[in-house]
């Protein structure tokens, strides 16, 4: 869908992760026509808002193959939770019915919470509904910033683009998974 944008693939990801459109949705507080009708004006797209959000619903496919055995494996050892920027489209259409989410004891979805990382209150909820310190967990994320943010707030954070590489950070920090 964002293939129709006269834009480069770099300028889509910067103006994706700064978007206010992107935060209003994933945020809760719009609705997916809205979200669908600011995304083809904002990226200049050559579909109609009807066909954004069609594509759009499609647009998680799977997830890692792996990631359903390295939860299994960390569930007994470690509490598990989940910070998602996210939202209800995603949710609804694929995230809610995927195994995976069975493994976590907590989950923050931010267009529930009403807060996306890399805001300091998307942390902050976490660590309120945790009812833990920031030194005491250990945050994986595929975005850089988000990582930042998090090792802002004090947590023990790091870079992982796929559970090898939770694995690898893990065994980096002595998890010895």
């Amino acid at each position: 869908m964002m293939a129709t944008s006269p834009y480069s693939d770099e300028d889509i990801w910067k103006g994706w992760t700064r978007s206010l459109s992107v935060r209003c949705y994933e945020s809760g507080a719009c609705t997916s026509e809205e979200f669908a009708t600011n995304m083809v004006d904002e990226f200049k797209l050559s579909i109609t808002a009807t066909e954004f959000i069609e594509k759009f619903r499609q647009w998680p496919k799977r997830t890692y193959p792996s990631a359903q055995s390295l939860l299994d494996n960390l569930s007994g050892k470690f509490r598990l939770a989940c910070l998602s920027n996210t939202n209800h489209t995603h949710w609804e259409g694929f995230l809610c019915d995927q195994e995976i989410m069975a493994s976590f004891s907590d989950v923050f979805l931010s267009h529930q919470t009403g807060v996306l990382k890399p805001d300091d209150a998307a942390f902050i909820h976490v660590l309120d509904s945790l009812g833990v310190s920031a030194e005491a967990i250990l945050f994986f994320d595929d975005n850089p910033g988000n990582v930042s943010a998090a090792r802002r707030m004090g947590m023990n954070a790091e870079c992982a683009k796929t559970p090898e590489g939770v694995i690898e950070a893990l065994n980096e920090v002595g998890a010895n998974i």
